[in-house]
């Protein structure tokens, strides 16, 4: 190897940055494949008795390019189907070297499962058991579905009890109980209802004085049937307590042990109304004094609540000073006089200022006005909610999910996914309009059954390419034209 690189640098001194790669390649390609001679040691072969090499040779280069080399798989193949998985496949040749074209050429590199399934039929073997008592017979009703995926499936949309049973928890969860070849695919939420009585509640005071509350009897009344329950019908003030000014103190209401709470209901105390001490404040006039307005009040019904309003109004002492036409309101000057609406007079004078008449400003507006005694009066109603007392006999099935079940049938021809099979591809390949068929193995009992079996181009469209390609930028490569290496045998073997 020495003496070939010496010999090289006599014939051009120049070659001398580039030794050490023509050292490797007198090391691996020897003289004979250099001048493509049928004698070469990588062939294998021992030279005929008649031929012999020659102890140096001289080899000049030139013409060399840099070639394209390929670099990566530019397609590939997706397949999907609504059921199944697994199965994948290639493309094998689509287009030219570096030009695209049709896909000419596909492969199966994997059937994987489950895109053929048996057919289904009804499920007629399914049962109901759990809740803990005995006795308990149900008759179940199916109604017929499709998924997503066309497959047909069968939900309980309806259980009627036969015989009740006895012992049995209240709203315990039913189990469905399967039959042969049926399958479960997705589990019915049923619940057991009993048979329901009328509850027992009991009214609190949540809010409002801490000594002296009110308390309330409760009465209830049947709002639903199937399953049966009870709303908050009445409540009638037992004892009124102290201390309630106003409207709004919070009612709790509870049903007795064992008893069940559907919705809760919702009220409020109604503080007692009492008819309020109202004047015409004659001191908001700009002067006079001595003046006497008596009033008399009516109760009237606002938005379902008792207030009182000005009935009359009448001059008990003139006084003096005021002035004529005085505009003064009507209210309450003491603590608990509430005003929801204030009313207002205008009064006449003489001369002297003496009042000699006073009338409303407003005859439409007479005011409301109320005061309030610190008693409960009843209460408000928001919610009646919805109450129960639970026995032990069924008497109701409550269905919150049907279910999904069906009956696989090998009798019956099986179904067969769907399956879309599509070409992925990068840049430079910009094909479009192939289309390839997945054929799937429908006979049952087969052992390639549910699994894809081929791949068929159907159309393979345009545009397509298989390879990517690059040249790599290597400078020894056209390095060498014009160069010439001498290279001698070393050994006569």
């Amino acid at each position: 190897m020495l003496l070939d690189i010496l010999l090289a640098i006599a014939e051009d001194p120049t070659v001398i940055p580039l030794y050490g790669i023509m050292a490797l390649a007198a090391g691996m390609f020897p003289v004979g494949i250099m001048l493509g001679s049928q004698c070469s040691p990588c062939c294998g072969c021992k030279c005929p008795a008649d031929e012999t090499l020659p102890p140096a040779v001289k080899v000049s280069f030139s013409g060399l390019t840099k070639a394209a080399v390929r670099v990566n798989d530019l397609l590939g193949l997706n397949v999907e189907g609504c059921y199944g998985s697994g199965a994948a496949g290639i493309v094998e040749a689509a287009g030219g070297l570096t030009e695209g074209g049709p896909i000419t050429a596909v492969a199966l590199t994997g059937g994987g499962e489950g895109y053929a399934v048996l057919g289904r039929s009804v499920p007629t073997g399914l049962t109901l058991t759990g809740g803990g008592g005995t006795g308990a017979e149900y008759t179940i009703t199916l109604s017929a579905e499709t998924d997503e995926c066309s497959r047909p499936y069968w939900g309980i949309s309806k259980v009627t009890i036969k015989a009740p049973g006895q012992d049995y928890a209240d709203l315990a969860q039913l189990t469905v109980s399967l039959g042969p070849n049926e399958v479960e695919e997705e589990a019915a939420q049923i619940l057991l209802s009993n048979v329901a009585m009328q509850p027992t509640l009991t009214a609190n005071v949540t809010t409002g004085p801490t000594e002296t509350k009110a308390t309330f009897s409760v009465t209830t009344k049947l709002i639903q049937t199937s399953p049966n329950r009870w709303g908050v019908d009445t409540v009638t003030v037992v004892d009124p307590g102290d201390g309630y000014a106003f409207d709004g103190d919070i009612v709790r209401f509870e049903p007795a042990a064992g008893e069940v709470t559907i919705m809760e209901a919702q009220a409020i105390v109604l503080a007692e109304r009492i008819e309020p001490e109202i004047k015409v404040m004659l001191q908001y006039a700009s002067s006079g004094s001595g003046g006497e307005i008596a009033l008399t009040l009516a109760p009237m019904t606002y938005s379902g609540k008792t207030f009182w309003e000005v009935a009359s109004l009448a001059v008990t002492s003139p006084g003096s000073g005021y002035p004529n036409n005085a505009f003064v309101p009507i209210v309450g000057d003491t603590l608990g006089q509430y005003t929801d609406l204030t009313a207002y007079a205008t009064i006449k004078t003489n001369a002297s200022g003496e009042i000699t008449s006073v009338a409303l400003e407003n005859s439409n507006n007479k005011g409301r006005y109320w005061a309030h005694s610190g008693k409960a009066s009843g209460v408000e109603m928001l919610d009646i909610g919805s109450y129960y007392k639970p026995g032990t006999t069924p008497d109701a099935v409550q269905i919150t999910s049907p279910g999904k079940y069906y009956k696989e049938d090998a009798t019956l021809p099986a179904l067969v996914a769907d399956i879309t099979v599509t070409v992925t591809q990068q840049d430079p390949s910009a094909g479009t309009g192939a289309q390839i068929k997945a054929s799937v193995d429908s006979t049952v009992g087969s052992p390639t059954f549910g699994k894809v079996t081929s791949l068929t181009i159907q159309n393979g469209g345009d545009g397509y390419l298989k390879w990517g390609y690059i040249t790599p930028e290597a400078c020894c490569v056209t390095a060498w034209n014009g160069r010439t290496l001498i290279s001698a045998r070393t050994s006569d073997t």
